[in-house]
């Protein structure tokens, strides 16, 4: 647990210096705004984007135990960056650290060698959809419309449908996933934990 917080203040120190740094450049004030106006309100924005960074999506995944190895492959495809500071927002169907151990060892290499970064780039991007999407609304619309496809960021489709009671995630090869533990609300989207890895071959 200590390491994944030493994580997230890492990233969150990182990204936190950078949009100081932009926010201040950028920001336009009036000509006849004291400097007292100008400090409070660079601090007021901080403070803000700061709440923002910590309950991001990336910062919630680093804190659910669960979700461990795809936080580490966010870091690996250099993409927590994006997913502590974009505004969203967006549904991430994140794959469990029992899902990852699951993915057979060829397919696992994805994970750790560099120059499949962009294959596990998109892989991760086959994961997200930029939408706000949580259970309830899944479960309603596909109990009154049938299954629901969703675009990817990485711009696959998954298509969402139920069995019983439970809630299904299938990509176009036909691999499905079950929704587990879901709704774990970022300041930029939702979280819903699969038991599958999807898109992979």
């Amino acid at each position: 647990m200590k390491i994944k917080h030493y994580l997230i203040a890492s990233i969150f120190a990182l990204t936190t210096l950078a949009g100081c740094k932009n926010g201040a450049e950028n920001e336009e004030l009036p000509p006849s705004a004291s400097q007292e106006t100008i400090s409070a309100k660079i601090k007021q924005q901080k403070i803000e984007e700061n709440k923002k960074k910590l309950n991001s999506l990336m910062s919630r995944m680093m804190v659910t135990p669960e979700l461990s190895k795809m936080s580490s492959a966010m870091v690996t495809a250099q993409m927590s960056d994006m997913l502590m500071t974009s505004k969203g927002p967006i549904t991430l169907f994140a794959p469990s650290n029992a899902a990852f151990e699951a993915i057979s060892e060829e397919n696992g290499k994805i994970l750790t060698d560099p120059g499949l970064r962009n294959a596990l780039t998109a892989l991760l991007k086959n994961h997200m959809v930029e939408q706000d999407l949580s259970s309830a609304d899944l479960l309603q619309e596909v109990k009154h419309s049938g299954p629901k496809t969703l675009t990817t960021m990485g711009g696959s489709s998954l298509t969402v449908y139920l069995e019983d009671i439970d809630l299904f995630v299938k990509d176009v090869n036909g691999n499905s996933a079950k929704i587990g533990k879901s709704d774990i609300i970022a300041s930029n989207g939702k979280v819903h934990v699969l038991d599958a890895v999807l898109t992979l071959k």
